[in-house]
């Protein structure tokens, strides 16, 4: 008779898919594809972005920032993989797309308030926490090519291709919205 395999195990060897995952050494369909992991990924999606918000200022509106973010990932992924008939696949791809935006906005945070705070440290400090705030931000534009890759079994650079649509799109959408703050 197999041993069930303790929590803190099946915890520890989701976060590492992630984190292969945003190295691009993993595929989404190697995580569970129980939706109670999508909730967990979804979760801890949150509280990273919770997190790096208020730290970088956004107080008053981190709640509207978020559930901006959350209705367009949800909608642009549903969008594409319903069109092309992967209904299925939906909660895997976004479970794949939150734990990997959770790893990399954990990547981030300790250059969030040192970026945000433009002007109270050295120049060169400050300028490297935006540089490596960017590289993060940028990197996402690949990880996330690389679970549509797989998601939609497209070729790469047409997935690299709707990955870059999507980031200008939310850049865009963001910046309408919250233009006035």
């Amino acid at each position: 008779m197999a041993r069930e395999q303790a929590p803190e195990y099946a915890l520890n060897r989701w976060f590492a898919t992630g984190f292969q995952l945003i190295l691009l050494r993993s595929a989404p369909q190697e995580l569970p594809g129980a939706r109670s992991w999508t909730l967990i990924a979804l979760g801890i999606y949150l509280l990273v972005g919770l997190f790096l918000l208020e730290l970088r200022g956004e107080g008053e509106a981190l709640f509207y920032i978020l559930a901006l973010d959350l209705a367009i990932v949800v909608g642009f992924v549903a969008l594409l993989l319903g069109v092309n008939g992967y209904w299925a696949r939906i909660p895997q791809t976004l479970q794949a797309l939150w734990l990997s935006g959770a790893i990399l906005g954990l990547v981030a945070l300790p250059f969030a308030p040192v970026a945000a705070g433009a002007g109270e440290e050295p120049e060169t400090i400050e300028a490297l926490a935006i540089i490596a705030g960017l590289v993060v931000m940028f990197w996402s534009v690949p990880v996330m090519a690389h679970i549509l890759r797989h998601a939609l079994e497209w070729p790469f650079h047409r997935a690299m291709a709707l990955a870059i649509i999507y980031f200008l799109l939310n850049v865009i959408i963001h910046i309408q919205v919250f233009a006035g703050d």
